[in-house]
């Protein structure tokens, strides 16, 4: 477990997914991921680790939301529910993302919570921007990289 730290969507403690000397705070049932502010500002600059990226990655790939848990922004959640921050409990503030198509649930002073797969999403988008990529071609970057994952799939 990372220092006692629970899921904004299942309230389940977060588990330590680790890689080398890094440690990223996963949900076993739902697939999110927890990134403190530092790390957080580091996927925007396109700036992390190949051991971070390597366990974002990984949090997708194992931890596949469960039947049980269901897909947050799909199930319906009752008047005035919100997330709340692993750290300190305040309602986390949604953010849409609208060049990546996600919802990013974010406390101003601790950190951002990505649901199952948009944390990859938005480490390749930003990699993009950095490496000069204006946003519609990164955008269309981000579609045919998807597109060509699922004719493998189907395949």
């Amino acid at each position: 477990m990372v220092e006692s730290l629970d899921c904004p969507v299942c309230s389940r403690p977060l588990l330590g997914l680790d890689h080398a000397a890094t440690e990223l705070p996963v949900c076993e049932r739902c697939g999110g991921a927890w990134l403190d502010r530092e790390r957080s500002a580091r996927v925007v600059a396109g700036n992390l680790s190949a051991e971070e990226r390597r366990l974002a990655r990984l949090a997708g790939k194992r931890y596949r939301a469960t039947r049980a848990a269901g897909a947050y922004r799909s199930t319906p959640h009752a008047e005035g529910e919100a997330r709340r921050c692993p750290d300190c409990e305040a309602p986390l503030v949604a953010h849409t993302v609208d060049a990546l198509g996600i919802i990013v649930d974010a406390c101003q002073l601790h950190g951002t919570w990505f649901d199952r797969g948009e944390l990859r999403v938005a480490i390749r988008w930003f990699d993009l921007r950095a490496a000069g990529l204006d946003e519609e071609t990164a955008r269309l970057a981000l579609l045919l990289r998807s597109a060509g994952k699922r004719r493998r799939r189907t395949s």
